[in-house]
């Protein structure tokens, strides 16, 4: 008796990468899709507050706790802290009223294609595609992973000179 397994064939290399990141369900599937406000991963009804664990030309993969259909269509957002204000200077940035202000390294359409819970926590893994991935998709990837490992040297050197200084936070 033969059996056939599953098997994950990518057709594109992934980075991997772990950052976290905002889903926003589509416009057209936000009736069918609605994220429970007493979820803490739920910035709002239809955002969630995920992982990023890899990107690569076709795609990227999240961690989440919550569970996504295959072919939901949404919207993936990587921020991270805004290193440089209008003066030229660096460090993490914010705005009046004290909270640190960011910046968007990396935005696009989406498609879950896989789903795989991966511990009884639960943790799903999940594989999205890039919806109308522009032919340029390799440099926007290329981009983004070296402007996210840019800001987030930035980011650790500031820590570090601020734990030296005595100033943690």
């Amino acid at each position: 008796m033969s059996r056939s397994m599953d098997l994950t064939i990518r057709r594109f290399e992934r980075n991997d990468i772990v950052l976290d990141a905002l889903l926003e369900v589509d416009e057209s599937q936000r009736e069918q899709v609605v994220f429970s406000s007493s979820n803490p991963q739920a910035a709002n009804a239809h955002t969630l507050k995920v992982t990023l664990a890899d990107v690569g030309d076709g795609g990227v993969g999240i961690q989440t706790s919550v569970f996504l259909p295959r072919g939901l269509k949404a919207r993936v957002r990587v921020m991270a802290p805004r290193l440089e204000s209008q003066d030229g200077e660096t460090a993490n940035q914010r705005d009046p009223q004290g909270e640190a202000t960011t910046e968007v390294l990396f935005e696009h359409g989406v498609q879950v294609r896989r789903v795989e819970l991966t511990s009884r926590i639960p943790t799903f893994f999940i594989g999205m595609s890039f919806e109308n991935a522009a032919p340029d998709m390799s440099q926007q990837v290329e981009a983004f992973m070296a402007r996210a490992s840019e800001v987030f040297r930035a980011v650790n050197m500031a820590r570090l000179e601020a734990m030296e200084r005595g100033d943690v936070a």
